[in-house]
């Protein structure tokens, strides 16, 4: 590897394993909800072996409850409900003051900030 711009530049390289070797690297890394290369990387460049696999394994637990919040958030409809105001306010049968309708639209960004951030985390795109 070789740092560069702040930028790490990382060069393929080649190694052989046998089918069997493969197979056991494939599910050690899909227990620790990693991908093979990086499995193979962090275990032949860390000392403490015990320490990478409880954060894996924290990691995959945190993609869980992401997961359920992200869940939650599309089940709570608050986002259709802030919808159904904002498009009640355009129609001019809602009268809001200003304030409350930049709290609404504040709070509408908000919720699509969470769910953008989720959905990045989960690895997901949109």
């Amino acid at each position: 590897m070789i740092q560069n711009d702040n930028r790490t530049i990382r060069y393929p390289r080649t190694v052989r394993y046998s089918n069997a070797e493969w197979s056991h690297i494939m599910t050690k890394a899909a227990l620790l909800n990693m991908k093979p290369t990086t499995f193979v990387r962090v275990r032949t460049l860390s000392d403490k072996l015990s320490d990478i696999e409880q954060v894996a394994i924290k990691q995959s637990q945190d993609k869980k409850e992401f997961a359920q919040l992200l869940c939650s958030l599309g089940a709570s409809r608050l986002s259709q409900n802030i919808n159904q105001i904002a498009f009640e306010m355009n129609a001019g049968t809602l009268i809001i003051s200003p304030d409350i309708t930049a709290k609404l639209n504040q709070a509408s960004k908000d919720i699509q900030a969470m769910r953008s951030t989720l959905m990045s985390y989960l690895g997901r795109k949109r």
